[in-house]
């Protein structure tokens, strides 16, 4: 889950609760622990250090992108909002990870703006997608649809704050199964 400044912390803040519950499934690969040396290092993947908006709440990075290779992720998670989806679009880091990604045919996510990323890449020409209210004329090529969440072979988009949770039980069942998103949405909305 790549953390660039958002000013909507509710969208990646509930992603990365949803799969921090998830932590097997995003995380399959055993990966040491590292010291937080490199806190200051803005680019940061998975989580980022610093306070947001409009909450300020602070959350710390697991590690910072120039430490990871496409060989230690099993998706791409694009949170969106403004200006958020805008300096993911413009980090070369970010680009690097989506390409390698759909070359390597792993998961691909975006939510609200963020589709507008895959869009603006041709990545969803041909496929059923969605995104929030505005955004379909960057979706080119797709069959875009009212859904409130979409997945179509390895590229998930979703709508908006609204469609967080089904978001992630939709990434849940792509990275695992149908039974264990099952079994969280029902600890979710018990």
């Amino acid at each position: 889950l790549y953390r660039k400044d958002h000013k909507e912390d509710y969208r990646y803040l509930f992603s990365r609760k949803s799969y921090s519950s998830i932590h097997y499934l995003i995380k399959r690969k055993q990966r040491p622990k590292r010291n937080r040396k490199h806190q200051t290092d803005r680019n940061r993947m998975f989580s980022t250090d610093y306070a947001g908006k409009p909450y300020g709440i602070k959350v710390v990075a697991d590690r910072v992108a120039s430490e990871i290779t496409s060989q230690d992720i099993d998706a791409v998670i694009l949170p969106g909002g403004l200006p958020g989806a805008d300096n993911l679009r413009a980090d070369n880091t970010v680009n690097v990870f989506i390409d390698k990604a759909r070359e390597e045919g792993k998961l691909i996510c975006a939510i609200c703006a963020a589709p507008r990323i895959l869009g603006e890449k041709g990545f969803l020409i041909g496929k059923k997608a969605t995104c929030y209210p505005g955004f379909e004329q960057y979706l080119k090529g797709a069959y875009v649809t009212d859904a409130g969440c979409v997945r179509d072979g390895n590229i998930v988009t979703a709508k908006g704050m609204g469609k967080s949770a089904e978001f992630a039980l939709t990434i849940v069942e792509a990275l695992s199964d149908s039974d264990t998103a099952l079994k969280i949405k029902e600890a979710i909305f018990a």
